[in-house]
């Protein structure tokens, strides 16, 4: 064996043994070798690393600025020492991120020239580092000037000390504060609820939440809160923002969401559910009965002579006359029903429920029809005048095979002009959907019970 040789070896086994992690990468930024420090720091095996871009190993919003670097050192190699700041971001890989500082060499081995990286997991370093700096922060004034609330807390939830937007915010004066407990501040969380919170923080060493907070004089206000914990002082650091604003704003934003679904899937004049809606509630009714095994109904309504209303009293007559339709409808149905205005004087009805034999399914229908009849047949007053109105009522049953939402209110709305063809105010069922029904050709994927 060679010298040259011999000092191959001899380069390898130090790698192997050396206490700190080590790669080695071509002038293509590719792996070389690694050390077992390196696999052991990054948990790959080292099969996974050799051969693979080194950017690779540093999480993803940082490989092109690392990449630029790489080839930068490749122009004018030379020894970069520990200590001189070049700290950055490895990936483990479970896609942890480990800071590390690193020391680079160039080297050459049988002509071909490299760069060897020292690395050194500096992960403990920087947690000392925070360490110290957040006790730093605990005596430097600028709390003081702080838009937000802070106080600092013992780890059994006493006050030590407070800043002046936390003191503002509250009301309390800062020796009051001194004198006080985290549980004095919350609003309504139990004292066993807040000490199962500040044992979660001690435990994990950070949190961010929202809790209700109560001032001097007895009012509350809702805030949000980060929590840390500096082991090393064994304390808990609190920033405490008043997001009395952003929950109104909130409030507001739910308060327009809910309009604007109210303007979409329901009539403006009368309240009730609009087409929309109700083209969704029959879909849902199909699939129910289908599954179920149950049968369901759609009764049409149309209202008579509401021509005659508009063009003698006004549209604004005709409008409080729809208002008042509505409302029998709407006392009239049962609770698991849905009453839908489709337009004009024009109202449906979807009955669900209904028993799973047709007949008797029929049968019902009529009675619900019948007794909302007469209720819309009763007098109206309007703008001091009585007006007589009668409904016309078309019927059909639900499912038959393949039924569709628009196949459903066709059939009813043909019954209903059944009944306007000969004078209105009546009901009428739609007979195929009974006779279907009857003769077992029902659409439900679930056959009736015996």
């Amino acid at each position: 064996m060679t010298k040259s040789e011999l000092a191959d070896v001899w380069q390898l086994r130090a790698m192997e043994v050396a206490p700190v992690a080590i790669a080695v990468v071509d002038r293509q930024g590719l792996v070389v070798a690694v050390n077992r420090a390196l696999t052991d720091m990054l948990g790959y095996e080292r099969e996974e690393l050799v051969g693979l871009e080194v950017e690779a190993l540093v999480p993803t919003e940082a490989r092109d600025g690392h990449r630029d670097r790489r080839r930068a050192y490749a122009g004018a190699a030379k020894i970069r020492a520990m200590g001189h700041g070049l700290e950055l971001q490895a990936l483990h890989k479970d896609g942890a991120s480990v800071p590390v500082e690193i020391g680079l060499s160039p080297v050459e081995v049988d002509g071909v020239e490299l760069v060897m990286a020292v690395i050194v997991d500096i992960t403990e370093r920087k947690r000392l580092q925070a360490a110290v700096a957040q006790s730093e922060r605990r005596h430097r004034g600028v709390l003081d000037h702080a838009p937000d609330g802070f106080f600092m807390a013992d780890a059994d939830g006493c006050l030590i000390e407070t800043n002046l937007a936390y003191q503002r915010m509250s009301g309390y004066t800062a020796e009051a504060l001194r004198g006080m407990c985290i549980n004095d501040l919350n609003a309504f969380d139990r004292r066993a609820d807040t000490r199962e919170r500040i044992d979660a923080i001690v435990r994990t060493g950070a949190a961010r939440f929202e809790t209700w907070h109560r001032r001097q004089d007895g009012t509350t206000f809702p805030v949000e809160v980060a929590a840390s914990v500096v082991p090393e002082l064994g304390e808990i650091f609190v920033f405490v923002r008043d997001i009395s604003r952003r929950k109104k704003a909130d409030a507001e934003r739910e308060a327009l969401a809910q309009r604007i679904h109210q303007f979409a899937f329901t009539d403006v004049l009368t309240g009730l559910p609009n087409r929309r809606l109700f083209m969704d509630r029959l879909a849902q009714a199909l699939e129910a009965a289908r599954r179920h095994g149950g049968l369901g109904a759609v009764l049409f309504i149309d209202m008579d002579r509401f021509k005659a209303l508009n063009d003698k009293l006004g549209h604004a007559a005709g409008d409080r006359f729809l208002v008042e339709v509505a409302t029998r409808l709407r006392n009239s149905a049962r609770l698991e029903d849905t009453v839908a205005r489709l337009g004009g004087d024009e109202f449906v009805v979807i009955l669900i429920g209904l028993d799973r034999q047709a007949d008797v399914a029929a049968t019902h229908t009529r009675a619900h029809a019948s007794k909302i009849a007469a209720r819309l047949g009763e007098p109206y007053a309007i703008d001091n005048t009585v007006h007589l109105s009668s409904a016309s009522i078309g019927a059909t049953l639900f499912p038959l095979p393949g039924d569709t939402v628009d196949a459903v209110l066709h059939r009813a709305d043909q019954a209903m002009y059944g009944v306007k063809v000969v004078g209105g105010g009546g009901c009428r069922i739609e007979p195929e959907s009974v006779q279907r029904l009857s003769n077992g050709c029902g659409g439900s994927q679930t056959p009736p019970s015996a």
